[in-house]
């Protein structure tokens, strides 16, 4: 795995600059819309129990908030339980944590799409449109 990433550091490096320059704008941006029931109004994100964890890998992601769906998300929950007992309601590391989530799995779309097709265009350029 550490080999890919010598023989592939350039295309990685500009899939990171092009995130960091696109999601830039946005990090300082508030927390709106569908973070309120994910994060503001969810109390299973508030603290940091052992039956909050259990809860928010055995519930939906808004049933924390009160409300009912089958939206089951529970990783981006822990990483919201994470930020929250850490950083309160600041948005930015809600943001930064994101990013680098979504950077990290362009990575390992990359990574993938290059080792089914042997083709580092194909792997980038697929990359690039999940990325943006």
């Amino acid at each position: 795995m550490l080999n890919f990433f010598r023989e592939n550091k350039w295309q990685i490096t500009v899939l990171t600059l092009i995130i960091v320059i696109l999601y830039s704008f946005g990090i300082s941006g508030p927390l709106f819309w569908d973070d309120e029931s994910f994060i503001l109004e969810n109390a299973s994100v508030h603290t940091f129990t052992w039956s909050n964890i259990s809860y928010i890998f055995t519930h939906s992601a808004i049933s924390g908030s009160g409300l009912s769906s089958n939206y089951y998300r529970p990783l981006p929950q822990f990483t919201f339980l994470l930020n929250y007992v850490t950083t309160g309601t600041n948005p930015i590391p809600f943001h930064v944590v994101n990013d680098l989530l979504h950077l990290i799995n362009g990575i390992l779309i990359y990574y993938l799409i290059f080792r089914w097709f042997k083709n580092k265009r194909i792997a980038f350029l697929t990359s690039l449109l999940f990325l943006i």
